[in-house]
């Protein structure tokens, strides 16, 4: 922006100003090239350290947070279609037979009376209901069917809820259905009229029972867990003769294989895309000449060449290419599995291991070195953030003392130039 005194005394002022404040302006210039190398260094590490949690999550899912986790997964399957089952954790590999004796139900009751929905249903201002040996009392200012249907409905924690059945043209019957299956879910009810008519019981509230051998194991839904060692299993029908079988989920277990060699792959192409010079478009990666980089990657490419015993993990189908990337063959580490299930374990339980082991070194949230690496430079951005502010208000005062300086100087020297255009008529006066 220019001055009104640009021009006085010959000098510009605004010009001499900026091309001063140029030359001031070059140490916090490189201060702003420095924190914008910080940056991408930052995100770099950033990103990496993502990449590395992907990995630690891969090699968890194998051998836990621990890193210690015997590697188990299990399929269970049904012979039949009334019976659905899952394995989990502590599965054992097997066949389980049971006899399904009873399947679990909800108590429900329809009472015989027809009633209209201002009909008066409760003799008091509550009625009580019991259930699993528990009386609650549910409070009913407006005695008619549907207030009491709106005051059983909104009760808190009561496993009862109640409808109006219509049977004719604005005649209804009251119905109570139990909100849970069981022998626990059976209730009784007091304090309501004699126009709501008796109960049917349409469904009485029972458990659900499997008879393994000579015993008898009940529960309350229809949903067994723990009777077999990591299953869970459902049953919809009574019948004889069901058969559980547990077997290597191998399916799965190659699915988590898989998702730990893309993970490390992930990281080694990451890595050599940070760390490497483009001559194409002259760029340097922001982790060139970093250490750290190329030390996690050996790192990781260790924990599959070190094997200890001096086993091997190409013979289940997993090795390193000359580029330094994780290869995996799903077909023979099924073969693995099928001919020596315990040692395929063992290698891939070893191998998920040391790249935990690894990945923990890097980003535990205190002590990895990529989390004390993105600190430190989180430090030095701030005192680079700090020094080019210092600047800006040194700069600042810097252009407004320039500014004083020369449009004093531009004063001067035009009040020096009138003086001599007054002097130079004075001689040219005197000699006329």
């Amino acid at each position: 922006m220019s001055t009104a005194l640009d021009g006085i005394g010959g000098i510009n002022v605004t010009q001499l100003v900026t091309q001063m404040m140029q030359l001031e302006s070059r140490p916090q210039a490189l201060l702003k090239t420095q924190q914008g190398k910080a940056n991408d260094i930052l995100a770099a590490y950033q990103s990496l350290a993502g990449t590395f949690a992907g990995i630690q999550t891969a090699a968890q899912a194998i051998v836990g947070p621990g890193g210690t986790t015997p590697w188990s997964l299990y399929t269970a399957t049904s012979s039949s279609a009334n019976v659905s089952a899952t394995a989990a954790t502590g599965a054992i590999a097997g066949i389980y037979n049971f006899n399904v004796t009873s399947v679990a139900a909800a108590h429900s009751v329809l009472y015989s009376g027809q009633m209209l929905l201002t009909d008066i249903a409760a003799s008091g201002t509550s009625i009580g209901i019991t259930q699993g040996g528990v009386t609650t009392t549910v409070n009913t200012t407006d005695t008619s069917l549907q207030g009491v249907i709106s005051a059983i409905n909104a009760t808190p924690s009561l496993g009862v809820k109640a409808a109006a059945v219509q049977t004719g043209l604005g005649v209804y019957q009251l119905q109570l259905n139990a909100t849970a299956t069981g022998a626990a879910s059976q209730f009784t009810v007091t304090g309501l009229t004699a126009g709501v008519g008796t109960a049917t019981v349409l469904a009485t509230g029972t458990d659900a029972s499997v008879q393994i051998g000579a015993n008898s194991v009940v529960s309350s839904s229809n949903t067994f867990t723990g009777v077999f060692p990591g299953l869970t299993f459902t049953v919809s029908k009574v019948e004889n003769g069901d058969t559980l079988t547990v077997a290597n989920n191998v399916t799965g277990m190659t699915g988590q294989v898989q998702a730990l060699v893309d993970s490390v792959n992930r990281a080694v192409g990451q890595i050599t895309s940070q760390t490497s010079y483009d001559a194409t478009a002259k760029k340097a990666g922001p982790l060139l000449g970093d250490l750290l980089p190329g030390q996690l990657q050996d790192a990781l490419q260790n924990a599959v060449l070190n094997v200890p015993g001096g086993g091997t993990l190409s013979l289940i189908g997993i090795q390193l290419d000359r580029n330094g990337n994780l290869t995996f063959d799903s077909a023979k580490f099924a073969a693995a599995m099928a001919a020596n299930p315990g040692s395929t374990q063992s290698l891939v339980t070893g191998l998920a291991q040391r790249i935990n082991t690894v990945t923990t070194g890097a980003v535990d949230p205190a002590i990895g070195s990529i989390t004390t690496t993105i600190q430190g430079n989180q430090s030095q951005i701030k005192d680079l953030t700090d020094s080019i502010a210092a600047w800006d208000v040194r700069l600042a005062q810097r252009q407004a003392d320039l500014q004083r300086q020369f449009s004093q100087l531009a004063t001067t020297l035009a009040q020096m130039k009138d003086q001599q255009s007054w002097l130079s008529g004075q001689f040219t006066a005197m000699s006329s």
